[in-house]
């Protein structure tokens, strides 16, 4: 008796199942759909790449997705009848969305059929606006003159602490020892002149005793014309002061 209860049950869940995908008549009913379409944009000319992605009207969650081909065509296909909402993205074009897609057979409720071809979908330029822009070149760290280099100390980000002699670091024609000590062209004996006037105190030991901060820039000369009266020296370093101490 359990055999034949069994055979009966199974056979009436195989009957339900053909009768749930027929329609009247006998008709089969689609399980699955499919979405295509072309597409284009403002001039009719296809984009290819362009980003299709497909999300439940439901819960907005993302389905399924792809992207153009070269003629600019997509096919989403076993789909699951539904409705959906199309989103399609492209850079420089503003989104396209499509929805609601009622991917169900026509005179199903709202269906609009399981196989729906948009054909040609075209997508709009984005327009930016784009406001004036200001472009301002600022002095190069080192400026290379006729007799003179000059080291824009504002141009140096490592010159916000320490003293003239971190400025003079990577110039060239200088090096600067662990110590501190400064040579110009392998030469300690140089003038420096604070402010178009010489300093009491001699080469290096002067530089150390300026405070970064206080330098608006150093005039390298290399080759100083009389009026500076170098007496022999490598050269002259000559770091104006700003006109008020930096802010800390």
């Amino acid at each position: 008796m359990r055999t034949k209860t069994l055979i009966i049950l199974s056979m009436l869940v195989w009957s339900m199942n053909q009768i749930y995908a027929q329609g009247p008549g006998g008709r089969e009913i689609p399980t699955n759909g499919v979405i295509s379409g072309k597409v284009v944009d403002d001039k009719g000319s296809s984009v290819e790449y362009a980003t299709v992605s497909l999300f439940s009207m439901r819960d907005s969650s993302l389905l399924t997705g792809g992207i153009t081909d070269k003629d600019g065509t997509f096919k989403l296909s076993e789909l699951r009848l539904g409705v959906y909402r199309l989103d399609i993205k492209f850079l420089g074009f503003e989104h396209k969305e499509i929805k609601p897609i009622y991917l169900f057979p026509k005179g199903r409720g709202k269906g609009e059929g399981t196989e729906q071809d948009f054909g040609e979908i075209k997508l709009v330029n984005s327009s930016v606006a784009i406001e004036d822009v200001n472009v301002v070149a600022d002095k190069s760290h080192v400026q290379y003159k006729i007799d003179k280099k000059v080291i824009n100390v504002s141009q140096d980000i490592n010159s916000a602490s320490g003293s003239a002699v971190e400025i003079l670091q990577n110039v060239p024609s200088v090096s600067v020892d662990i110590d501190g000590n400064v040579e110009l062209r392998g030469s300690g004996s140089f003038t420096v002149l604070i402010d178009g006037k010489p300093s009491v105190l001699e080469g290096s030991e002067a530089l150390q005793q300026i405070p970064a901060n206080m330098i608006e820039n150093i005039e390298i000369i290399t080759n100083p014309s009389a009026k500076f009266d170098p007496d022999g020296s490598a050269g002259i370093a000559r770091p104006p002061q700003r006109s008020r101490p930096a802010p800390p």
